[in-house]
C-alpha cells in the first residue's frame, strides 16, 4: 500500500488467510480488498473494544447495564421471545456460542461442527 494519495498501480484483490478481508469484501461488495484491510485489523478491533469497555463503565455508572448475545449464526436464528437482562449474563457466558436461547445454541454449535467436519464454515445469508 503506498502512502501518496491516488490509485495504487495494482489492485488488490488476493484476499488474505486467516484475516477478514474476504468477508469484508463480500459485506461491501468490493472487488478490491485494499479498502476492507484495516477495517478489521487487530489495531482497529482493539480501539473499538477499550472504547467499548469505557462506555460500558461509564454508563453503569448512570444505572444503565449492557448485556450482548447471539441472535443469528449462519442460517440459524434464535425463536426465544424473552431477552437476556443483566442477571442472565451468566448463563449467556456459558454458551460456547454466547447464544441465551438453548434450543438454538443446540443447532448453531451442531452447525459449527458439521462446517468444520467439511473444512468450511458457517456464511451469512439473505433473510
Amino acid at each position: 500500500m503506498s502512502p501518496a494519495p491516488g490509485q495504487t498501480d495494482k489492485p488488490l484483490t488476493q484476499p488474505r488467510p486467516g484475516h477478514a478481508d474476504l468477508p469484508g469484501m463480500q459485506k461491501y461488495a468490493l472487488s478490491e480488498a485494499r479498502d476492507v484491510l484495516e477495517r478489521a485489523s487487530a489495531r482497529e478491533t482493539a480501539a473499538r473494544v477499550a472504547a467499548g469497555a469505557l462506555c460500558k463503565l461509564l454508563l453503569r455508572q448512570l444505572g444503565t447495564d449492557i448485556v450482548s448475545h447471539v441472535v443469528q449464526m449462519g442460517p440459524l436464528v434464535s425463536k426465544a421471545e424473552r431477552r437476556p437482562g443483566p442477571g442472565d449474563l451468566g448463563t449467556v457466558d456459558l454458551s460456547p456460542v454466547r447464544c441465551f436461547d438453548p434450543e438454538a445454541e443446540a443447532e448453531m454449535v451442531e452447525a459449527i461442527q458439521a462446517a468444520a467436519r467439511d473444512g468450511d464454515s458457517l456464511e451469512e445469508r439473505p433473510r
